[in-house]
């Protein structure tokens, strides 16, 4: 694909928040190809992306993990100058990850320390959790 159509198909999806398949019926093209050109245009620099992470995670450390255990998503967080900042950035990530997946559809919510529940609650936004089932 030329440096063109990987800018178009990139605008589409990042700015114009297409999905996958508006884009593949739009170019004609699978689903693959649209991820490998999204993956193209940043190896090509015709895209940048900039993520700025309030919870301050090391991208490049969970990526190499994902590497090792495909499949398995991680969260790093980056130690903070002290320990109540590093547990704040901790919680904070948990009550993120907590919000997605409850916005989701996720039902059972699962977290390994008691500690961050009680801190998470403090981060997490207001909602009615029908349905859901919390477990430690």
């Amino acid at each position: 694909m030329d440096e063109e159509q990987l800018a178009k198909i990139a605008e589409d999806y990042y700015l114009n928040k297409l999905t996958f398949g508006d884009i593949s019926h739009k170019y004609k093209i699978s689903r693959y190809k649209i991820n490998k050109a999204l993956d193209q245009a940043v190896k090509d620099g015709v895209i940048k992306i900039e993520i700025r992470n309030s919870n301050q995670r090391n991208s490049r450390l969970e990526r190499l993990l994902s590497e090792l255990y495909p499949g398995t998503h991680f969260f790093v967080i980056q130690d903070d100058e002290n320990v109540i900042g590093t547990s704040e950035r901790v919680t904070l990530c948990a009550a993120e990850k907590f919000s997605e997946d409850i916005k989701g559809g996720n039902k059972t919510v699962g977290i390994s320390w008691g500690e961050t529940i009680n801190a998470m609650i403090e981060y997490a936004p207001t909602a009615t959790l029908e349905n859901v089932k919390f477990v430690q």
